[in-house]
């Protein structure tokens, strides 16, 4: 499990890139479907680097700089972590801690 977690944000990544320069060499106007892939795929990305940020934090010791940068960038996870219904607060615990353990 431990190498998979790489190789799918490499893979994310990689499909990001492909998707951004396809939007810019079309002539044509890009599909509806294909902005509503990259916003999703944003929104996905977005929510599946939360758990990198407690990996990072517990490597580099947890600096203060890097929280407070952390806690801005994931305003939002952090407000549904404190204040969502229980099924998305033990969810997002539950990914974090597999983050944090893998440090």
């Amino acid at each position: 499990m431990s190498a998979a977690i790489p190789f799918l944000g490499l893979v994310l990544t990689a499909l990001s890139i492909w998707a951004i320069v396809r939007y810019f060499n079309c002539e044509k106007k890009p599909s509806a479907r294909l902005l509503i892939g990259l916003a999703l795929l944003a929104v996905v990305g977005y929510v599946l680097s939360f758990g990198p940020v407690y990996w990072l934090s517990v490597k580099i010791d947890n600096p203060t700089w890097y929280w407070t940068a952390a806690n801005d960038l994931f305003a939002p996870l952090y407000w549904m972590q404190k204040n969502g219904p229980p099924w998305v607060r033990d969810s997002i615990n539950w990914y974090c801690l597999r983050w944090i353990n893998a440090a």
